[in-house]
């Protein structure tokens, strides 16, 4: 299930995703959710609605680990292409079950970032300023 869950049905057959999730630590999980719960997290959301550094944010529209509304609902300071990214047909191992999309995905970001990163090595403007530093 967790393998399926986190990589799609295709990862099914790979015995190596299946050894790791067994020799991961079965209390793994529930102290992340617990950590999550209790307030202890990364500050992700904070992140996300205040830095200049460009986010891109991509999911499969079939992700069920996580809750794509709640995604949807972040205040993004300086989100790539105005929004969240959902690949179609794919689940929460986005990058391995449509690896071709998000791969495409990926390197226009990384267009997108070097682009940018020019212009500031080149003193340019980047209207907000200073995400590189």
């Amino acid at each position: 299930m967790v393998v399926e869950l986190a990589l799609g049905a295709d990862a099914l057959d790979e015995e190596p995703f299946h050894s790791a999730v067994r020799r991961t630590d079965g209390r793994a999980r529930q102290y992340m959710i617990e950590s999550a719960v209790a307030g202890e997290d990364s500050h992700q959301r904070f992140i996300a609605k205040t830095t200049s550094i460009p986010l891109a944010v991509i999911n499969g529209e079939n992700d069920p680990a996580i809750s794509l509304d709640y995604i949807d609902s972040i205040d993004f300071a300086n989100i790539w292409e105005g929004e969240p990214i959902r690949i179609r047909g794919a689940g929460d191992g986005v990058h391995r079950e449509k690896t071709e999309k998000f791969n495409e995905i990926l390197l226009r970001f990384e267009d997108f970032v070097r682009s940018r990163s020019s212009l500031v090595l080149e003193g340019g403007d980047l209207g907000g300023g200073g995400w590189l530093n």
